[in-house]
């Protein structure tokens, strides 16, 4: 997303963006809880619409998405959606995932 479609006020600590139909949104901080396959989705989905996504999965299924962990990356290869998601944090440490 370009920078020149954001508006943030500073007095609330708020981020306005413009999604591709010219419609204002606020951008959020999520935390997705479960790497799984819908919690790539969401987390995914949730990245490419604008808003910043940090992904927790516990400890003992990690090594499923390692290469998640290690780009901060969700590939979306589907009919609907397209693209790379970037994931502002990938942890088994679900404190930091809910703190941010």
């Amino acid at each position: 997303m370009k920078k020149d479609l954001c508006v943030e006020n500073n007095y609330k600590h708020e981020i306005w963006m413009k999604n591709m139909k010219g419609e204002m949104f606020m951008k959020r901080s999520v935390a997705v809880l479960g790497g799984g396959n819908g919690g790539h989705t969401l987390a995914a989905d949730l990245s490419l619409a604008g808003h910043e996504v940090r992904l927790f999965e516990m400890e003992k299924f990690s090594h499923a998405m390692q290469h998640v962990f290690t780009t901060k990356r969700i590939e979306c290869l589907g009919e609907v959606v397209k693209g790379t998601a970037e994931i502002a944090m990938v942890t088994s440490d679900i404190d930091q995932a809910l703190k941010g």
